[in-house]
């Protein structure tokens, strides 16, 4: 990782990306703490998280853009973009408008679907492909980190100075990414345009994950598992209040604490996944989720504890994994669309799964919500165990599906029902 942190182009971008992770992991945890306490309603509070992922089934559309365009400028300009999104927060009073707040959240996951995919481009650039797995693990390590400060932060900040200030707070830190990924002097060709229609380009990336076994196996095995586990996200508020007995802002205690294994978890995953490559990290990434999630139904304080430091371990491998097998078998020239194409079979079921959590948790004791999620994190990783390989093709030997034809069996959008 020295050798990571000595590329100046790398560090000066890890150094913005520092503060837009504390950002956006503040601003998550006091959306929902704000509903929560505006309502009083665990299912109005999971219906923030809802608005956050929403943005997903538009996937396709942003990934053509993001391909169509350099990605250092358009990062900047989406963290500005972001920074705008979030003032109309200080216009929120002690009676609402609630809309307002599901509204932002709306655009904060509109911004944090296309950081995503312009990220894993501009990596792509910087990086040399034996690098990428161990820059993933130190973004993520970082990222899990903010989970020991950011939500505390934020949760503080509300109590003590209102919603206001956090969105102030988060608008000025998404200006300092902004000024950081001003200041690479990374070259990037001008991105060419295929001669194809507008459907074909938004398509390839869905024919490539197709065509690529692994990744194809590796999306929809997490995508299934996603349609049983979105509950969770609501489940959390009825863990802290009917199961501890706890008041919302106790969830950025546990997410804190999450933070905790989060760090250690994604330390450790260049080491693991060296051992267990790829696909090996996020199956055992998902049977400790399974474990984790199933201390949760136990309204034990100290197994919960115990549970979140796990889960906290669990999910960076899972991400891990799953970042680095998506660049290292992706060509550049299709990374915004692969990685939307993939957002888009994730994020659809678990845009689904988490509007069924916030129906189901008013009439839905919440143990059995965390119990079927456990079942279906086990499931998937014992499946994606059995299923996975270790070769790893160079991206660059797989041919594009935008300049190859496809067969005329294949599908133009993935649309399957499961990050």
């Amino acid at each position: 990782m020295r050798t990571l942190l000595r590329n100046r182009d790398f560090a000066v971008l890890f150094l913005g990306q520092l503060c837009s992770m504390f950002a956006g992991s503040a601003l998550v945890i006091v959306l929902a703490i704000w509903v929560k306490d505006l309502t009083d309603s665990n299912a109005a509070a999971g219906l923030t998280i809802l608005a956050i992922v929403a943005p997903s089934v538009a996937g396709p559309f942003g990934a053509f853009l993001v391909d169509r365009v350099r990605r250092r400028s358009f990062l900047l300009w989406t963290h500005l973009a972001a920074a705008v999104a979030i003032l109309p927060l200080l216009a929120v009073g002690p009676d609402g408008p609630l809309w307002l707040i599901y509204l932002v959240a709306f655009a904060y996951g509109t911004f944090a679907l296309l950081h995503r995919a312009g990220l894993s481009g501009l990596l792509q650039v910087l990086l040399p492909r034996e690098q990428l797995g161990e820059a993933n693990s130190l973004l993520q390590s970082v990222r899990m980190a903010m989970r020991l400060v950011a939500p505390l932060a934020g949760a503080g900040v509300y109590a003590g100075f209102g919603g206001g200030a956090v969105a102030g707070m988060a608008a000025v830190l998404y200006v300092a990414a902004a000024v950081g990924l001003a200041l690479l002097r990374v070259r990037e060709e001008r991105p060419v345009r295929e001669a194809h229609g507008l459907l074909s380009e938004m398509a390839a990336g869905a024919r490539f994950l197709r065509q690529e076994r692994d990744l194809r196996l590796l999306v929809l095995c997490l995508g299934a598992a996603l349609l049983l586990i979105g509950p969770v996200e609501t489940a959390y508020f009825a863990v802290i209040e009917e199961g501890l007995g706890r008041p919302p802002s106790f969830m950025g205690v546990l997410l804190s604490i999450e933070g905790v294994g989060a760090v250690v978890g994604a330390l450790s995953a260049p080491w693991a996944m060296r051992r267990l490559g790829e696909q090996g990290l996020v199956a055992v990434g998902m049977v400790l989720l399974a474990g984790a999630t199933l201390t949760l139904t136990t309204g034990n304080l100290g197994l919960v504890v115990a549970g979140s430091v796990v889960f906290g371990f669990g999910l960076p491998w899972i991400m891990i994994g799953y970042s680095t097998l998506l660049q290292k078998r992706t060509p550049r020239e299709l990374m915004g669309r692969v990685a939307m194409a993939a957002e888009l079979v994730l994020g659809v079921p678990n845009t689904v799964s988490i509007a069924a959590g916030a129906l189901l948790i008013a009439v839905v004791d919440y143990r059995i919500l965390l119990l079927v999620a456990a079942v279906g994190l086990l499931a998937g990783g014992g499946f994606l165990a059995r299923a996975r390989t270790v070769a790893a093709p160079d991206p660059d030997a797989i041919p594009s599906p935008v300049t190859a034809p496809a067969p005329a069996d294949t599908v133009t959008g993935m649309t399957v029902s499961a990050s």
